[in-house]
């Protein structure tokens, strides 16, 4: 190959959002010294916080039920079957079992395969030794297939009813396949999320715990991973709405008599007030713009008949937006004037979660509930036109019409209750004013319980949230009111390693890498640190020292930080990081890596080809480097050549 000491490294598309903030950065890997460890020094400056915080959170409130303890624990589907076996049965038939399983390569739809013609990749899904297996190619002039990536399958996610996606595994880390069976269609494409991206990011989109757990019963992290996960009940099983059921079968098993007129181990849905029932629905079933865990707390801790906003506070924008949501049912029922004149309506006035949601008689079900509190002589329409638009005269028909949502190929019922005429697109009135161009947050849950200054820190996290997720047109402004609210939190006292990290992240994007360093090493001195802000910090110092050429520094957080997650960029940077330390091997080996997670990247080939040449391994430089130029060549649009580039320099 020729003598090439020059490549340029461009940012991930993937995965990595902390660095699109980089816009150059030179670096020189030649004559340095070793690494010597690193170790969090401690702030001082604006980072320094002397005062304690006097601002302790509310307790969790408490339940009627003994099973919301830690003293609880989770003991699966099979021990409920003995006791239980007629509602398991039924339940089995519901789509809620079915959000989660094991490849069964019988059960799959069939091989095919397509083309994204938006980036020129092409993909085969096909069967190979009782696996099914995803690739991802190019084609060459001559017809030759130039393999991206070829992967078994590992589990598939959905009933089947609207879709089937799919993750893989690497090195124990899961990620998200870029191909689904969508029902609707009949056919496949390319997943949510991709079909738009010319540069979308392949195998290489991890599938984090947050991602998993709506699909699953009990999912926990490993080694303190984002997406290294154990996933011990594939179904969403009984305790995700009874609460943990090692109490209950303990006491069952010892034929102990109940403390009261009910069973106080094992949560009834039925016995808790309407705001209790629709929490453990919730927790899947009602997605927000924006999010923000409660000082201390997760969500991870919620237990059925306790409140969600104890543990998490969700956020909507200030919008009048109706569409309809894969996750957004109770949100748009709660809008409903139905919902509102009732005390006691809810999502099980409908749904029967012990019994399949197919056939005859959940439509009858929801017919029967409207005509509780309506009667059919109120309805707008002749009988005659009723049946014609519903043969079996079903309300939902008109008044909960199937209508798309943010995933193409997905139509769900509107959960909003209520006339849905439609009418043409309206011109603006003259005079009318303009769009804004702000858009403000505003809590879904109470937010009363907590104090003034967790208030403005769950708001100030959830801007930054959904700033980062590309929500808002102008994330300049919204960064500074987020940093401004944050900031006034840790003035205040509250020592918190969430905000910490997070401003580390903000501070870092914004170019201050003073500030953000001196908030990443507060973050990781914090008494109260958890393993999630610790990834986030152990990030951000990692960047922030590379961004100052500091890779000395870098090296040690890169090294922590390849045990938390499987990301191109953080084994790229270590791959430098390496080599100023001048330990070629592991800068290879480092180098190896990102390339595997991201194949379809011609700089980091090239970066891989100038490593082998630097190691005397010439056919596997000439390899990589070839693969270099034919992904120039044939990829319609070459990952990371835009606006936002990093370009790293060997000599």
């Amino acid at each position: 190959m020729a003598n090439a000491t020059n490549l340029v490294a461009r940012t991930s598309r993937a995965n990595v959002g902390d660095l699109s903030w980089i816009l150059c950065l030179a670096v020189t890997l030649a004559g340095c010294s070793p690494a010597e460890p690193v170790t969090p020094r401690r702030p001082s400056g604006p980072a320094a916080r002397t005062v304690a915080t006097s601002q302790p959170l509310p307790p969790i409130r408490q339940s009627a039920f003994r099973n919301t303890g830690p003293d609880a624990t989770y003991v699966g589907n099979q021990a409920c079957v003995d006791c239980h076996a007629d509602e398991h049965g039924s339940y089995l038939q519901t789509t809620h079992s079915r959000a989660l399983n094991s490849i069964d390569v019988d059960q799959q739809p069939p091989d095919a395969e397509l083309t994204h013609d938006l980036s020129g990749r092409s993909y085969r899904i096909y069967r190979q030794e009782d696996q099914l297996r995803h690739r991802e190619f190019l084609t060459a002039e001559d017809g030759s297939e130039l393999v991206l990536a070829d992967y078994p399958m590992k589990y598939v996610i959905g009933s089947g009813n609207n879709s089937r996606s799919y993750l893989l595994e690497i090195g124990g880390f899961l990620f998200e396949s870029p191909l689904t069976w969508y029902t609707a269609r009949d056919g496949w494409d390319l997943s949510p999320g991709y079909g738009d991206d010319p540069t979308h990011p392949g195998f290489s989109r991890t599938a984090t715990r947050d991602c998993v757990m709506c699909h699953a019963g009990q999912v926990e992290y490993v080694d303190r991973s984002i997406h290294k996960l154990a996933i011990h009940e594939m179904t969403i099983g009984c305790e995700r709405c009874h609460g943990p059921g090692s109490l209950h079968v303990a006491e069952r098993e010892a034929d102990k008599p109940l403390a009261g007129d009910f069973d106080d181990t094992i949560v009834h849905p039925s016995r808790l007030p309407r705001e209790l029932q629709e929490a453990i629905c919730a927790q899947c079933h009602l997605a927000s713009k924006a999010e923000a865990s409660v000082r201390g707390r997760s969500l991870a801790d919620f237990r059925p008949s306790l409140r969600v906003n104890d543990f998490r506070i969700r956020y909507r924008l200030d919008t009048d937006d109706d569409e309809m949501t894969v996750v957004g049912h109770i949100e748009q029922m709660r809008a409903s004037r139905c919902y509102q004149m009732s005390a006691e309506m809810t999502c099980t006035t409908c749904h029967h979660m012990h019994s399949s949601e197919h056939g005859a008689a959940p439509s009858l079900a929801g017919r029967a509930s409207c005509l509780s509190c309506h009667d059919t002589e109120a309805c707008g329409l002749t009988l005659a036109d009723r049946h014609q638009a519903s043969p079996d005269d079903n309300c939902i028909t008109c008044h909960m019409p199937k209508s798309g949502t943010d995933i193409p190929h997905f139509s769900f019922h509107h959960h909003r209750i209520g006339i849905h005429a439609e009418s043409p697109p309206q011109e603006p009135e003259a005079g009318a004013q303009p769009r804004k161009k702000f858009h403000k947050l505003l809590p879904i849950d109470d937010v009363s319980h907590l104090s003034e200054m967790d208030q403005k820190r769950c708001l100030g996290l959830a801007y930054i949230k959904t700033t980062e997720e590309g929500e808002f047109e102008h994330p300049a402004f919204n960064y500074e009111v987020a940093v401004k609210l944050l900031e006034e939190v840790r003035a205040s006292g509250i020592q918190d390693a969430e905000v910490d990290a997070t401003l580390a992240r903000v501070y870092m994007r914004l170019g201050n890498n003073r500030l953000a360093a001196d908030r990443g090493q507060s973050a990781l001195l914090a008494p109260n640190l958890s393993d999630e802000m610790r990834r986030d910090a152990v990030g951000a110092l990692s960047r922030i020292h590379a961004n100052d050429r500091e890779f000395r520094l870098a090296q040690p957080y890169l090294e922590e930080l390849i045990q938390y997650r499987y990301i191109a960029e953080d084994h790229f940077l270590l791959s430098i990081s390496r080599h100023r330390a001048n330990d070629l091997p592991g800068a290879l080996e480092a180098a190896q890596a990102a390339v595997t997670i991201e194949p379809d990247r011609p700089d980091l080939h090239e970066a891989v080809a100038v490593l082998y040449e630097m190691n005397g391994l010439d056919d596997q430089a000439d390899w990589h480097a070839t693969r270099a130029r034919q992904l120039k060549r044939h990829l319609k649009v070459v990952v990371g050549e835009d606006d936002h580039t990093t370009t790293f320099t060997i000599e």
